[in-house]
């Protein structure tokens, strides 16, 4: 209190002085005397202010009233590395003139980090600058702050949203700790694709950091843009290679409120294409419909939306005793399959892509060649498969079929030995979509010096 001490907590909090409602002083004659109160704007002179940081040079303090804050709900902290300090600088600016105000706010040059690594070992990145950024408040408030400053965690993005009981329609991998521009950059997407379409039909806007530095703005605030190009749409999925996803709008959803899950579970995958045929035809409100099995059993995972008065339950139970199978009432928690397979260790694994109506075939191939397999019914697939040898020549094969009818295959798990063109092949043989020297205009026309993911897309780009 003698010095006003304050740290990195300044910015928003204040200083000691701040935070010093009363205090109780001997003074240099040895009078005890009251400054101050604990109840707000006692009458007088600040005398309290001009204490605080005198250091001891007017009295010795014996007593102090200190206002107490409630600790915050939430704490993330964020940290950036830049190529200079200036830049570092203006980021600071930046996010002062965006209207946020973060807990706390700290840049170090090259050697600040460099006497911080050695001292307490915090593993920094090397770069000439580096900018430490804590956000504190209610959860709503730390997301959205992110949301304009900061890669923002989806799960706390959509725990924002859904103060207003709204979401955005979309259930992707580990959304706890995938942030919004990852997923966004990898187009990942879930069961609820099947009603409410894929990420790319959910971005309505996007502001992004072009390698040369340049901030570009696609699309708007608005579900209907006409303006220009769906730059958005090139950048969803780009794995970075075409510039750095900063802001993304996205069109919203109410939450829903009757999800309810259901399972149908049988040893032949055969059986569940007449009921996955079947449920497709009918008006259930089905938001998610998943396949997933081994060769010991295939399961038809079925989430609906509906109010129970609307009797979908009971019209679900109609159609799946009417191709002699039983309906049991599962959890949502089986929604988490996908996520559960690519967690799996040594395992091969990929994902492939197919028409809807090759489904059944392709999941009974997988389970066929001893592989697991978690499948959308829009025809996304993940399958595993053991990493012995002969394991990997059954995948390959199964590759080689996806191609011959038409999808596609790429491996997210995959041997040591193969570079990133093999993990992005479409097919057994390696062959790439005939896209690919537009591909490779685009990314010269966006990134002439290949600083942006160089080598990490679809055949090297």
């Amino acid at each position: 209190m003698a010095e006003n001490s304050g740290g990195a907590h300044c910015l928003k909090y204040g200083f000691t002085t701040t935070h010093v409602l009363g205090m109780d002083v001997v003074l240099p004659s040895g009078e005890l005397v009251i400054f101050g109160s604990a109840a707000p704007d006692a009458p007088g002179y600040d005398l309290t202010g001009v204490f605080v940081g005198s250091e001891g040079t007017l009295g010795v303090t014996t007593k102090i009233v200190l206002r107490i804050v409630k600790r915050p709900e939430t704490v993330q902290v964020l940290l950036a590395a830049f190529e200079s300090v200036v830049a570092a600088a203006q980021a600071v600016s930046d996010i002062i003139a965006a209207g946020m105000l973060p807990a706390a706010l700290e840049m170090m040059d090259r050697l600040s980090a460099r006497a911080a690594e050695a001292a307490v070992h915090p593993n920094y990145p090397v770069c000439e600058a580096l900018l430490l950024v804590e956000l504190d408040g209610p959860e709503a408030e730390v997301a959205a702050q992110m949301l304009a400053g900061a890669g923002t965690p989806w799960a706390a993005m959509q725990r924002a949203l859904a103060v207003h009981n709204q979401q955005v329609a979309l259930d992707p991998l580990w959304p706890e700790t995938a942030t919004v521009g990852g997923i966004v950059a990898t187009n990942d997407s879930g069961s609820l694709r099947l009603r409410y379409g894929s990420l790319r039909d959910l971005i309505i806007g996007m502001t992004i950091v072009l390698a040369d530095g340049t901030i570009a703005k696609s699309g708007g605030k608005v579900v209907k843009n006409v303006a220009g190009y769906d730059l958005h749409k090139l950048m969803t999925g780009a794995f970075g290679t075409l510039g750095a996803i900063a802001e993304v709008t996205f069109r919203l959803h109410p939450i829903s409120q009757h999800a309810v899950s259901f399972t149908v579970s049988t040893s032949e995958v055969a059986r569940l294409k007449p009921l996955m045929l079947a449920i497709g035809a009918s008006h259930l409100l089905t938001e998610g419909l998943q396949l997933r099995g081994t060769s010991y059993g295939m399961h038809l995972d079925i989430q609906l939306s509906a109010h129970s008065d609307s009797e979908q339950a009971e019209l679900l139970r109609h159609i799946t005793e009417g191709e002699s199978l039983e309906l049991e009432l599962n959890s949502n928690e089986i929604w988490q399959a996908r996520e559960a397979l690519l967690t799996q260790t040594d395992r091969l694994i990929l994902k492939a892509t197919m028409l809807p109506t090759e489904v059944p075939a392709f999941a009974q191939e997988v389970a066929e060649k001893g592989g697991e397999f978690v499948v959308e019914s829009l025809g996304i697939m993940y399958a595993a498969f053991p990493t012995d040898e002969l394991s990997f020549k059954l995948a390959e094969e199964f590759r080689h079929h996806v191609g011959l009818q038409g999808g596609t295959t790429v491996w997210l798990a995959r041997p040591l030995s193969a570079s990133y063109s093999e993990m992005w092949a479409f097919v057994a043989k390696g062959e790439l979509p005939e896209t690919h020297a537009l591909m490779r205009e685009i990314k010269r026309r966006f990134d002439p010096n290949r600083i942006l993911n160089p080598g990490r897309f679809v055949g090297g780009i």
